[in-house]
């Protein structure tokens, strides 16, 4: 069923094939960047919470990227003071 007498032409079902496509792509988008967005508030407030000691480190360096304020206490230091320090642990034992 066409809104135009003798239906749409190829170039106009192109037209809205691409328009169509374009929108979906816009929505998936935003529906990522929406998750996104809520994972990364719940991983900061686990992150920060006042009950658990947290670090992060990058894996091929071991150098601590981030710590929260627990794990800083608990080896008496400041975040400040640990965050790129090197947090290797020796495989031999």
């Amino acid at each position: 069923m066409a809104n135009r007498a003798g239906g749409y032409r190829n170039d106009d079902l192109f037209a809205l094939n691409a328009l169509s496509f374009a929108m979906a792509q816009a929505i998936k988008r935003k529906q990522s960047e929406a998750t996104l967005r809520e994972s990364d508030a719940q991983f900061r407030a686990m992150f920060d919470s006042p009950s658990v000691g947290m670090a992060q480190a990058d894996p091929a360096t071991g150098r601590l990227l981030r710590v929260n304020e627990v794990f800083a206490r608990m080896l008496g230091y400041t975040p400040a003071e640990l965050i790129g320090r090197s947090f290797r642990v020796d495989p031999s034992g």
